[in-house]
């Protein structure tokens, strides 16, 4: 445990040290200018640390503005990074020079965008899935996904309530919800929390747990969502009955349970057991993590709701999440099962969004 702590602050370390040398490099040459350039780099470097502190009594109000400054900070150093890397890169092989001070303005001017585009959401992105052998009874059935919403410092009342009123103008059939839906422990989001009260659904509200439940206490925010008529599926299943016809809805956990020893771990074979009761039912999938696709499809599930990658959220991040995922965001095809990887409807970290949108996703069925 000792060897892989040093070895991640090393890591890290190593990142945040080479970024910070080609940023000096190329866009300071006063003192002044160096020190403010070190501040953010400091706060990136110092989160973990803070993060490590809150199991130990550290105030809360300590944590949320030692977070706040690092996402801050992760965001403006990725517009600094990528645009100074452009204006290097626009110098050597097409001539055109521009200043430091250009460089810095155009990064505040991107993150001051994409912090009011995200902050306007969520907004409304409509799929399309067509199933040559759909049951009739399932034709325009209709699902309003909510994926990492991240209820915290920025996602409040107000977002979750523009949420929610954007969802029951849809008169959705379901809704699902597909984990990190808030950034806290319950007490500190029981207010913006108690807007998914108003949720309404004719077959039901239903969720799956992420990875930040699973750090902020997973079994107390399964408790409140419950209390609010969102019924969790732990590595279960649901039979929803449209006339003749029948749709299994199952839900696995997430792998975060591994990383604070929590034993529900994901388990999609006992999510689809009970699905055999009724082997004509068309399945759905919800797994907070799209990386269950594989089994999922040989499991013969014809859609699977996932999120967890925001698509990266914001430039240049939205280009290495690829890198990690290979269903990374929007629509995708494994055999007879689509999957969907929604960008999410709120904003973790920075409240941010350059490239990518905060949305709450209407999908329906068709033949």
């Amino acid at each position: 445990m000792v060897i892989r702590i040093i070895a991640a602050i090393a890591a890290l370390l190593g990142i945040l040290g080479s970024g910070f040398y080609y940023l000096d490099a190329s866009l300071t040459s006063q003192w002044n200018e160096k020190v403010l350039l070190f501040v953010p780099f400091l706060a990136v470097f110092s989160f973990p640390m803070v993060m490590a502190l809150r199991s130990r009594g550290l105030r809360p109000v300590f944590r949320i503005v030692a977070a706040e400054a690092a996402y801050f900070s992760m965001a403006i150093l990725s517009f600094l990074f990528i645009f100074t890397l452009l204006r290097d890169v626009t110098a050597i092989y097409g001539g055109y020079h521009f200043t430091s001070q250009t460089v810095v303005l155009v990064s505040i001017l991107a993150h001051l965008a994409g912090t009011a585009f995200a902050a306007a959401g969520p907004y409304q992105r409509k799929v399309e899935l067509t199933y040559e052998d759909l049951p009739t009874e399932l034709q325009g059935f209709k699902i309003a996904q909510i994926s990492d919403l991240h209820l915290g410092f920025w996602i409040r009342a107000g977002y979750a309530r523009r949420m929610v009123e954007k969802i029951n103008s849809w008169n959705p059939d379901l809704v699902v919800l597909t984990g990190d839906i808030g950034d806290g422990s319950i007490d500190e989001l029981r207010g913006p929390l108690a807007e998914l009260r108003n949720l309404k659904a004719r077959e039901g509200l239903f969720y799956v747990p992420g990875n930040h439940e699973f750090y902020w206490n997973v079994d107390e925010w399964i408790a409140a969502l419950s209390g609010l008529g969102i019924r969790p599926l732990l590595n279960a299943g649901t039979l929803i009955q449209r006339g003749s016809s029948a749709l299994w809805l199952a839900g696995i956990s997430d792998p975060a349970a591994d990383q604070v020893r929590h034993p529900l771990r994901p388990n999609l074979a006992a999510a689809d057991l009970q699905a055999v009761e009724s082997p004509t039912a068309f399945k759905i999938l919800l797994s907070h993590r799209p990386g269950y696709a594989a089994e999922a499809a040989q499991r013969g599930f014809r859609l699977q709701l996932s999120g967890h990658t925001h698509g990266g959220q914001f430039f240049p991040w939205t280009l290495v999440v690829r890198l990690f995922h290979r269903y990374c965001l929007g629509l995708y095809r494994r055999g007879a099962m689509y999957i969907y990887v929604s960008a999410g409807t709120g904003s973790w970290g920075p409240l941010l969004r350059f490239g990518t949108i905060p949305e709450v996703t209407e999908i329906i069925l068709k033949r």
